[in-house]
């Protein structure tokens, strides 16, 4: 507190002039006229140099987030300087290039590697391909063949080494079709054995039937092993009925020839020369050699009868 009467003291100083005369003075600004405490720095001895500017004791230095542009602490600038980038030299142009060169045939050593192992893995599947293909066809030949035990065997070799094959289904198809065509196999062996043996039982007479068996089992079981042996037996069977049939026909022929010269001895010609064409009628199997002999026959008739009608 100010002891000094009042007459003694001085007038305040008055405020300085503007920098720029012929100006309304202005106020002083707020950082002015309400002054921070300074921090009055460490006396230091006579001849020491000035610390450098930058982080001020007591007072810690925050990083820029924008490089180049100056960091500001409590109120005061810290010039930042600019890191300038190291001057390329001819080792680190090497050691760059090296870096290229050994980047790049890395590079195409994979590319090589991935180029093998893809035309590897595609002879592989080529190979794979064309023996799925070559088992299957030998698989179908066997059973066109009706070799089906063993084209059963094939079959299920092939889903075994190719399940994921596109011929699956087929294969299975087929599987399926064997497994019923064997059973059809041993009914048939079992028919036709049948049929063999009412051969040896019946008589010739009863072979016409016997023969119409045949015909019926050939037409059903026309797909199987037996089938040979079913058409041979039906052959003899039709030779010995032919052959039966000719012997009869042959009786019938001479006993139906002695009636018709009975009739003509008779002078029965009318009724001789309608015997012969009932005959030829009811056995359209006759050779050419008895066909020849009944009209031979009835232009004799013929004859014999205008012969007696002229003396009457």
């Amino acid at each position: 507190m100010n002891n000094q009467p009042f007459s003694n003291r001085k007038p305040a100083s008055k405020p300085q002039g503007t920098a720029f005369p012929g100006k309304n003075p202005q106020p002083p600004p707020v950082a002015q006229r309400y002054p921070q405490p300074q921090r009055h720095a460490p006396t230091r001895p006579v001849g020491q140099p000035v610390r450098p500017v930058g982080r001020q004791p007591g007072i810690p230095q925050r990083q820029s987030s924008l490089r180049g542009k100056p960091v500001t602490t409590n109120s005061r600038q810290v010039n930042y300087r600019r890191e300038e980038p190291e001057p390329e030299t001819p080792e680190g142009n090497k050691k760059k290039n090296l870096l290229f060169i050994g980047g790049g045939i890395g590079l195409v050593v994979i590319i090589i590697i991935a180029f093998v192992l893809s035309a590897g893995s595609t002879q592989k599947a080529r190979e794979e391909s064309k023996r799925e293909i070559e088992m299957l066809d030998s698989a179908n030949k066997l059973f066109k063949d009706r070799e089906y035990d063993l084209a059963l065997e094939k079959y299920q070799k092939f889903l075994k080494e190719f399940r994921g094959s596109k011929y699956v289904s087929e294969v299975k198809d087929s599987i399926k079709k064997i497994e019923k065509q064997k059973g059809k196999e041993q009914e048939s062996r079992r028919l036709l054995n049948d049929l063999i043996q009412k051969k040896k039982d019946y008589p010739t007479k009863d072979y016409p039937e016997l023969l119409k068996e045949y015909e019926s089992f050939v037409k059903e079981y026309e797909d199987t092993s037996v089938i040979q042996d079913a058409r041979n037996e039906m052959r003899v069977i039709k030779r010995i009925v032919a052959s039966s049939r000719t012997e009869e026909e042959s009786y019938l022929f001479n006993e139906t020839r002695a009636l018709v010269n009975n009739l003509r001895k008779k002078k029965d010609y009318d009724a001789a020369i309608e015997k012969w064409k009932m005959f030829r009628k009811e056995n359209p199997s006759l050779n050419e050699r008895q066909r020849k002999m009944i009209e031979d026959d009835i232009e004799e008739i013929r004859k014999e009868k205008e012969k007696n009608s002229e003396k009457k």
